[in-house]
C-alpha cells in the first residue's frame, strides 16, 4: 500500500525541517503517530532506531523504526518494522522530502507499508480508498503547515 501527500508551506525550509528531522516530534501533526521514543543513544542519523506507537483504527502498535535515509534540510526516510512477534508480520517506509522554494517550502510525505496477510482483494479496496477516498479532518501535512504557520 502506497500513499503520498504534499503540501506548500508558507514558511522556509529552515523553520519546516526541525519538525521533519526528528522522529520525536512527528506525533505533533501526524494523527497516525501515538509516541515515539528514541532508543539509540543518538539520534537523528542514519542508523538512529526509535519505537513508534502507531494508531491502526481502534489498537495501538508498537514498531521499531530505524532511519535509513537522511539528506539534512531534504529527506528523512525511517524503514518501520512490528517489533510485537504475536502481531501480524508488517513493514514499511515513511519518508518525508522537503523542497526549498524560497520564502515557501514544498513537503512531501510517501508511506509504503507491506502486509503480507492481506488477500488481493483486500489490497485493491485500500488501494481504492488510498486513491479515490477524501480523509476527513486535516491531514498530516495540514496539520504541519497550520503548526509552522501559526509560530
Amino acid at each position: 500500500m502506497r500513499i503520498k501527500e504534499s503540501a506548500v508551506l508558507e514558511a522556509p525550509i529552515d523553520k519546516v525541517w526541525p519538525y521533519i528531522a526528528s522522529p520525536d516530534l512527528w506525533s505533533l501533526f501526524n494523527a497516525k503517530i501515538a509516541k515515539c521514543e528514541q532508543i539509540s543513544p543518538v539520534g537523528g542519523r542514519i542508523g538512529s532506531v526509535y519505537t513508534i506507537d502507531f494508531r491502526m483504527g481502534s489498537k495501538i502498535t508498537s514498531t521499531r523504526c530505524e532511519i535509513i535515509d537522511l539528506q539534512i534540510g531534504k529527506r528523512i526516510r525511517v524503514k518501520s518494522t512490528i517489533s510485537d512477534p504475536s502481531q501480524s508480520t508488517a513493514s514499511g517506509t515513511l519518508t518525508y522530502e522537503l523542497e526549498d522554494l524560497g520564502f515557501k517550502t514544498k513537503v512531501s510525505e510517501r508511506s509504503v507499508f507491506v502486509i503480507p496477510e492481506i488477500n488481493i482483494l483486500g489490497r485493491a479496496i485500500i488501494w481504492l480508498i488510498s486513491r479515490f477516498g477524501r480523509p476527513e479532518g486535516e491531514t498530516n501535512l495540514m496539520k504541519l503547515k497550520r503548526i509552522v504557520e501559526e509560530r
